[in-house]
């Protein structure tokens, strides 16, 4: 087979289960099994997925050429108590439970043993052939290392930049950070035309992912909601880090482009903090302020150390968006760096992506769209006979210069944590009194701005950042900027600090979208609307019309496009 048309699957079967399916590299589609079983995070074999994925690529079993399962060190024991995992939701598991503890023991230490490790990679191995096969796909299968996967991802967002690949080669750094996959947790690397190569890796102790994941649990969020941790740091009212009640930096050191963390006891000074009344929102700031120190200090070092000025990111720490916004600071003439991208599915979602970019490699990888999941179909049965007019954008603005809450559900369902227009809920982003009635329908704390999306053209009224420095970062929705002194009011879709968590789109990405957002502009002056996923509180981005229809009702929407088709929702 031709090495440009060569099918690559990509597996992940941890918590953010999905399956991805590339063609010479470029990812054609992608899906996170949540979004099939409706349970937040789903983890366990991705069957729906690769199914899924298979169908949207139009390929069979007998075409995938090579299968790439993320995860080497360590899973066999969640791999062999499969069924178990995927009956239970991972949002109930508790990292600080002694049994999470104790497997996080073992993959971070026994397992990478000799001999040990021999006998994961070939359980692990056996394990995915039987299940691959039992769907018919024979293909090689190959492990591919966690934190590689994620760098993949990086790269692919970088070799998306037109200025990048003209500049030295698409030589860009890539730095991966998360709580820990196959025994690290930090890693720089140096990515080139063909090649990946890994700078440093360390292991747990520098993890400031899990001393965030800690903290979420002490202020009683469940896993997976480190980003209300972070909405609490931007709720904080003391503009001075200098004035907090606790000071966290003297347990995430950053020297020499290496991080330490003294986790065990930054936790006992966090329980000993909340226990002596500091407000949450002051230990929230503390531990951002210390995780910004030092993951600015670590890309700052290894970017001067390898003269690289073009940084992309992935992984799950890079889904927090205020150091995101810090990182991308450092961009712009007379700064360090001259680009920062955020691979948009930066958690373990975008294993299976990079996984398959693995078993593909030296193909360069490409990710475009991340429209790239199941269609959005039709809601069918007597809903569809109930009316409904055609969803144009004279239709849709109407109704949001009306102060309605509209749903979207149209094309093919985003990859990755966030609704880029497909799976979204709009509204006047000039409206407090919407977001608040939306925030008690959706049981979202109110410490959870939601976030503008605006086009591309309209960026410098919002933000003084130069857009071309983080134009594919913003296209995925992925870091906090601060507004302009003399921006226009939005204050449903601005943070107490004065930031907000832009989306921008074009005309050639999303006609329909641009041709609303454009309409709305022309009607009321504003150049932004409220955008936030289309689901019901701790559910999983709605994938499908009949999914989008159920939560859209059970929210109180006022209406909601499904497809070309608006419908009324009031008269339901």
């Amino acid at each position: 087979m031709n090495p440009e048309n060569a099918i690559e699957l990509g597996t992940w079967d941890g918590h953010d289960a999905g399956a991805a399916v590339c063609v010479g590299g470029r990812l054609v589609a992608a899906m996170s099994e949540e979004r099939l079983t409706r349970v937040k995070k789903q983890a366990g074999w991705p069957r729906r997925s690769i199914d899924a994925v298979m169908a949207l690529a139009g390929v069979g079993p007998r075409d995938i050429a090579k299968v790439g399962l993320a995860g080497t060190t360590g899973r066999l024991p969640a791999r062999l108590l499969a069924r178990r995992f995927e009956a239970r939701p991972p949002q109930q598991e508790d990292p600080l439970a002694w049994p999470a503890r104790l497997y996080a023991a073992y993959q971070n230490g026994p397992a990478g043993i000799a001999a040990l490790a021999a006998v994961e990679r070939v359980g692990s191995l056996r394990i995915a052939r039987r299940r691959l096969a039992e769907i018919g796909i024979k293909a090689p299968v190959h492990l591919v290392d966690h934190h590689r996967a994620h760098a993949l991802g990086g790269v692919a967002a970088v070799a998306g930049i037109p200025e990048v690949h003209e500049r030295r080669g698409e030589q860009a750094l890539i730095v991966t950070m998360d709580g820990y996959g196959d025994k690290i947790s930090t890693a720089a690397w140096r990515s080139s035309r063909g090649r990946l190569e890994l700078l440093q890796a360390d292991g747990a102790a520098s993890s400031v992912a899990l001393l965030y994941g800690a903290l979420t649990r002490l202020l009683g969020f469940s896993p997976g909601e480190e980003g209300k941790v972070t909405g609490l740091a931007g709720a904080c009212d003391v503009p001075d880090a200098a004035q907090l009640d606790i000071d966290l930096h003297a347990f995430i050191e950053q020297a020499g482009g290496r991080i330490h963390v003294r986790r065990r006891h930054a936790i006992a000074a966090m329980r000993k903090a909340l226990r002596s009344g500091i407000p949450p929102e002051h230990l929230a700031a503390a531990l951002q302020n210390a995780l910004d120190r030092a993951v600015v200090g670590f890309i700052h070092h290894h970017a001067a150390a390898t003269g690289l000025r073009d940084v992309a990111v992935a992984g799950g720490l890079f889904a927090n968006v205020v150091v995101n916004g810090r990182l991308a600071a450092m961009c712009g003439d007379g700064k360090p760096l001259r680009s920062f991208t955020v691979f948009g599915a930066m958690g373990d979602q975008g294993l299976c992506a990079g996984a398959a970019w693995h078993v593909g490699w030296p193909a360069r990888p490409v990710v475009g769209d991340l429209r790239i999941g199941v269609p959005a179909g039709s809601i069918g049965g007597a809903a569809s006979r109930s009316g409904g007019e055609q969803a144009s954008a004279a239709a849709v603005v109407e109704r949001l210069e009306a102060g309605q809450l509209v749903g979207v559900c149209r094309g093919r369902l985003e990859f990755g944590p966030r609704a880029l227009g497909n799976r979204s809920i709009l509204f006047d982003p000039r409206r407090n009194d919407l977001a608040a009635t939306l925030g008690r329908r959706l049981k979202r704390p109110s410490i959870m701005p939601f976030a503008p999306i605006l086009r591309a053209a309209d960026w410098a009224r919002l933000f003084d950042q130069p857009y071309a420095t983080v134009a594919r970062s913003t296209a995925a929705m992925t870091l906090a900027l601060p507004l302009r002194s003399d921006a226009p009011a939005i204050p449903a879709a601005s943070h107490v600090d004065g930031t907000a968590r832009p989306q921008t789109i074009d005309r050639a990405t999303d006609p329909w979208l641009h041709d609303v957002l454009d309409l709305w502009h022309q009607r009321t002056g504003c150049p932004a609307l409220v955008n936030t996923s289309l689901n019901r509180h701790r559910e999983p981005i709605c994938a499908t019309a009949s999914d989008a229809l159920a939560a859209a009702e059970a929210t109180g929407l006022d209406a909601i496009v499904i497809g070309a088709t608006l419908f009324d929702l009031r008269s339901r």
